[in-house]
């Protein structure tokens, strides 16, 4: 939603943003997105791992769930972030409702990333064909 209404919020006062500038507010996204993956990937195998050693050596792939505490944070601070910030953008600017874009984005990366390792680790044997897209079964 956040990207249908980019455009409404930038184009017209007080920042007068021409296209081109606007389409450069998808470059915090952009980051968002690479750092969720980041994060996902250094998070993903070390909560899993402390969660096997709270469990007393059993693993769970529920244990993949507990990446979503952390989109939980992500995105309800990249959300309630960027509808404070977008709504005056003559006090905040540009720059921070782009940065909580940014983290939105990230935020759902890493609930994505969250639930396909949760799919693959579950349903093990159907994981292949879980992970193919409709046309290719």
């Amino acid at each position: 939603m956040i990207g249908v209404v980019l455009a409404a919020i930038f184009l017209g006062p007080p920042l007068w943003f021409n296209e081109v500038e606007t389409g450069y507010m998808y470059t915090g996204p952009f980051v968002g997105a690479v750092l969720g993956f980041i994060v996902s990937g250094l998070l993903a195998d070390w909560s899993t791992k402390l969660m096997i050693k709270r469990n007393k050596g059993v693993y769970e792939p529920e244990f993949r769930i507990v990446l979503v505490l952390v989109q939980l944070v992500f995105g309800c601070a990249g959300l309630y972030g960027f509808g404070i910030t977008a709504e005056n953008v003559k006090r905040y600017g540009w720059f921070l409702p782009d940065m909580f874009f940014a983290f939105e984005v990230g935020g759902m990366v890493l609930g994505a990333v969250a639930s396909a390792l949760y799919i693959v680790d579950a349903h093990r044997m159907c994981a292949l064909f879980l992970t193919l897209p409709p046309f290719a079964r």
